[in-house]
Formats: structure tokens, C-alpha cells, sequence
């Protein structure tokens, strides 16, 4: 990775986290603590919630392909995914059970998050 690549993808996580803090404390009402946030290189998933290691992925192809508003909306999706996880304690349910519907229903965030 060159130098300016480097830079260019901590300035993307750098808004990914304040992204992250914006809509933890506008949708979340700030019960969320903040994760590792870092940009992957998938083209088969656009986001992913890790509970085990408390990272939430965003895809580099996203970032690159499609709007940021886009990426925000796949930014709340995981975190409904942590929200689900964290403070509803649904650990027993399917990743899109209904726990992450109703967070996502009740909030107005995109359970599909297709970016």
C-alpha cells in the first residue's frame, strides 16, 4: 500500500468513526460503545458486525463504488447488528432475526442495507 493510499484510507475510517459516533448518538441515543472500525477488502459482503472481536467492517469496494450516503446506511445496518447483539442481548438468534428487524423497523434503518 503506497503512502497516500495509507493516509487516504485512515482519513475513511476516521469519518467512518465519526459517522459512527453521529448516528450512535441521533438513533442509538449513544448506548453503543465504539468498535474497531476498519475498511476490508470483500466484494461479497458490504458490512459485517464481529461480535467475538467487536469490530465492525466496512467494505473497501463500497466505499469506493457508491455514495457515502450509501455507506452510512450500511454503517447503521451493522450497527443495528450491535445494537441487537450488545444492549437487547439477542445472541441466540439468526443474524437477521427479529430483534435486528425490530431495531432496524423501529429506527428506520434498512435491515436489506444494499448500499
Amino acid at each position: 500500500m503506497s503512502e497516500l493510499t495509507a493516509a487516504l484510507e485512515r482519513a475513511l475510517v476516521r469519518e467512518l468513526l465519526r459517522e459512527y459516533k453521529n448516528v450512535n448518538a441521533s438513533f442509538f441515543k449513544d448506548a453503543l460503545k465504539t468498535p474497531v472500525i476498519e475498511l476490508v477488502a470483500s466484494s461479497g459482503y458490504l458490512g459485517r458486525w464481529h461480535r467475538a472481536t467487536r469490530t465492525l467492517e466496512i467494505s473497501r469496494v463500497l466505499v469506493l463504488a457508491q455514495t457515502w450516503g450509501s455507506v452510512v446506511e450500511v454503517l447503521k445496518h451493522e450497527m443495528a447488528h450491535q445494537y441487537a447483539h450488545e444492549v437487547l442481548t439477542a445472541e441466540d438468534e439468526a443474524s437477521h432475526g427479529r430483534a435486528f428487524r425490530d431495531v432496524c423497523r423501529r429506527l428506520g434503518i434498512d435491515a436489506r442495507a444494499s448500499g
